[in-house]
């Protein structure tokens, strides 16, 4: 077992208006505790303290602000009455299968036998590869999902086989965009759709919305109760949303917690069937169990090699098929851990001997690792060491290709602009990026990423940071409405942080033990309140908290054990008193 690097706690000021925080918390009948975090992320009204606590679908902004919307259904719905055929093209990740498996199902709810396409990750590499769309007539549309924003060379391809494209993507868009028939991105110039950070399942679903709109305004159905339901789709925005890491604010929250209510009914047998091997009651399926259980058996077959598994997974109709690849989706996640576990200690002893050195920014290339997990692990090591990654491998081809993560404060993509001349290709978005490069051109690229990174950081600390929202007694997680308040709060992710709880005084952890492979089980009482804990990976603070008074920094979940529900606390830091 081990200590994790020690973490600089600091605290979020407090509203600057306590009166106003005892307003708020009246106004919408909760605890000041709840409305002093809502003030705290800027929702300091009664009116947007609403709208987040209590979202409706009401709140979507219309899909007619998006720009070349009236252009995207106006094509799709000219091919639909002419028959003429569809070609749904996405990436392979949870984002990009969602999103295409959205756009499939809607349109066959309208009688059209759309195709799809994927690309597998190893072979044709991330972006929209007109080669998979060769065979198509010439008179078909072709629509992108989650990809062909940076595309501008495959998309001319593709009109130049006679072929209409419309481009559905949310990642960053180049200088110089495709010449696509419509372009959907909230990200592109001169577009009006006031939630800019939408998903690619989130663009994906957007179209479908124009698109049900147009056909109804256009006479397309005899009745009205005819048009798909929208919101029974929305189980698989849910999902790309939460997966793809987008912030979980405005339209993203508000398809996000309706999802989730679909999800805890859905009738799709793969998602039922996808549930129970993750061993997931339907009934209560929350964020954390999309993020950690669900999204990664999604992933894997595309990370590993063909994304088609899944999408299959998420589109079958036969119970007997779904149950068989929800197991298939299983097993290539399980190999998929071991694969990143492997990569992950690897990785980590690599980037503290840079560290070691004085790096700020971790490039790390290993010719063995495989492709498709990068992105994972250099995840791990932003979260590890508090400095941008990019995991950097080889293909067969000879470049260098691979997936960066960034920290706050960098907009890790607008840095690798910087170093265009010696990429062959990047594309992505402020978080998250994926490279090319030539293998000779990689000693320049660290030398001038590195060059650019500090100056943007200009100075920052990069040690890791844990912030905390709230110092409370343990007496108030008690509160009457304290906890049907916080449940309000969530979903949590990015743009929504779990809030961080620390004591207002000193605890004893009681009972602690190292469980599993090195997580610190407890209980604790304070004022009446007996509340049990676990902090994961933190098994290796046990011997500093026997018998000494501790401040815990915490989030607090829900546990589910054996039909029994119960609310813990989720150590995720120690402050542990040196005298006994």
């Amino acid at each position: 077992m081990s200590v994790k690097p020690v973490k600089e706690w600091r605290y979020r000021p407090h509203p600057a208006d306590p009166d106003a925080v005892g307003k708020l918390a009246g106004a919408i009948g909760l605890p000041e505790s709840i409305a002093a975090l809502l003030a705290g992320r800027g929702i300091d009204t009664p009116e947007a303290a609403r709208s987040f606590l209590w979202p409706t679908l009401a709140q979507l902004p219309s899909p007619s602000l998006m720009k070349d919307m009236d252009k995207a259904v106006a094509l799709l719905g000219d091919a639909i009455r002419r028959q003429h055929p569809v070609i749904i093209f996405g990436d392979y990740d949870v984002d990009g299968v969602t999103g295409v498996a959205v756009l499939a199902l809607f349109l066959r709810e309208l009688g059209v036998a759309c195709r799809c396409r994927l690309p597998r990750r190893i072979e044709h590499g991330y972006g929209f590869c007109a080669q998979l769309v060769e065979d198509a007539t010439e008179n078909t549309v072709v629509v992108t999902v989650d990809c062909g924003i940076s595309d501008v060379d495959e998309v001319a391809r593709a009109k130049g086989m006679g072929l209409t494209v419309i481009v559905t993507d949310h990642h960053q868009p180049p200088p110089t965009l495709p010449l696509a028939d419509a372009i959907l991105n909230p990200l592109q110039p001169g577009c009006a759709f006031p939630c800019k950070h939408l998903a690619g399942v989130g663009v994906a679903f957007y179209l479908a919305m124009g698109l049900r709109g147009h056909l109804l305004e256009s006479g397309f159905f005899t009745d009205r109760a005819q048009a798909p339901n929208l919101k029974a789709f929305l189980d698989l925005v849910a999902i790309g949303t939460i997966c793809d890491m987008t912030p979980l604010v405005d339209a993203n929250r508000v398809m996000t917690i309706a999802g989730l209510d679909v999800l805890a009914r859905t009738n799709r047998p793969g998602l039922r069937h996808l549930l129970a091997v993750a061993n997931i009651d339907g009934q209560r399926v929350n964020a954390d169990d999309i993020g950690y259980r669900i999204g990664p058996r999604l992933n894997a077959p595309g990370r590993l090699g063909d994304a088609e598994p899944a999408l299959r997974l998420l589109m079958s109709e036969d119970q007997d098929q779904a149950r068989a690849l929800a197991m298939q989706v299983d097993a290539t996640n399980t190999e998929r851990q071991e694969i990143v576990r492997r990569v992950t200690e690897e990785a980590l002893a690599r980037a503290a001997a840079l560290i070691d050195e004085g790096a700020q920014v971790l490039v790390i290339h290993e010719r063995a690792w495989h492709g498709g997990i990068l992105g994972i692990v250099a995840s791990r090591l932003v979260e590890e060491f508090n400095r941008p990654a990019l995991l950097l491998t080889t293909n067969d081809n000879g470049l260098l290709k691979g997936s960066g993560r960034s920290i706050a404060g960098l907009d890790i993509h607008e840095a690798l602009s910087g170093c265009a001349d010696l990429l062959t290709s990047y594309g992505g978005h402020t978080g998250a990026v994926g490279v090319s490069l030539p293998a000779e051109n990689l000693a320049a690229f660290i030398a001038r990423f590195a060059s650019i990174v500090a100056q943007r950081l200009d100075g920052q600390s990069l040690r890791p940071l844990l912030w905390i929202d709230q110092v409370v007694n343990l007496g108030e997680l008690s509160q009457k409405g304290f906890m049907e308040g916080y449940q309000r709060l969530a979903p949590f992710g990015i743009g929504n942080p779990e809030p961080v709880f620390a004591t207002a005084d000193e605890i004893t952890l009681e009972d602690a033990r190292v469980v599993g492979l090195d997580h610190l089980k407890f209980t604790s009482q304070i004022n009446g309140v007996r509340l049990g804990g676990i902090g994961f990976g933190l098994g290796g603070y046990l011997e500093q908290v026997e018998d000494r008074m501790v401040t815990p920094a915490f989030t607090i979940r829900k546990n589910f054990f054996r039909g029994r529900e119960e609310w813990q606390l989720n150590l995720v830091g120690i402050r542990a008193n040196t005298t006994t």
